[in-house]
């Protein structure tokens, strides 16, 4: 929901449309069977994300520290094979993730896994007072699937 109200207030008319359509390129390539892992986010502009300051916790654990793999995504836009992540970092990124997780559930928040670029397209279209219905309790992700959790994902290796 942040990322959508970001958007929505800072990125100008063009960069809104922008946006649009390299969400709608991803989504097209998703549909044709190409891997999801060889393209960048369409957030993720001239090999910067757009709303770093204000990015997803997931978007978060991803560091490299193999310069060179990354400045070969940066220059062809394409994550061939994937970012290569230190295995110590993730395990820390893990931890911090189920730590998270207990806390947030206790405080009966929706811990529903989204994919995060359709929750942002319903986000968008969901209207300047997104954050307040929202808050209020509306569900504006009701119609998307929920991803199946992994336990891999949220405990150290």
């Amino acid at each position: 929901m942040l990322v959508a109200h970001v958007v929505a207030r800072t990125f100008s008319a063009q960069d809104r449309l922008e946006l649009a359509r390299r969400m709608e390129d991803r989504k097209a390539a998703l549909q044709h069977g190409d891997p999801q892992r060889g393209y960048l986010c369409p957030l993720n502009v001239g090999g910067n994300c757009s709303v770093y300051e204000f990015r997803p916790f997931n978007c978060r654990m991803f560091h490299s520290f193999d310069a060179a793999a990354c400045e070969s995504i940066r220059e062809d836009g394409q994550a061939r094979g994937g970012l290569p992540i230190d295995r110590v970092r993730r395990q820390y990124d893990k931890l911090i993730v189920a730590s998270a997780n207990v806390a947030l559930a206790a405080l009966k928040l929706d811990m529903r896994l989204l994919e995060f670029m359709a929750a942002l397209e319903l986000a968008l279209a969901a209207g300047d007072d997104r954050c307040e219905r929202f808050a209020a309790g509306e569900d504006l992700f009701a119609s998307l699937p929920t991803i199946a959790s992994s336990a891999a994902a949220a405990a150290p290796e």
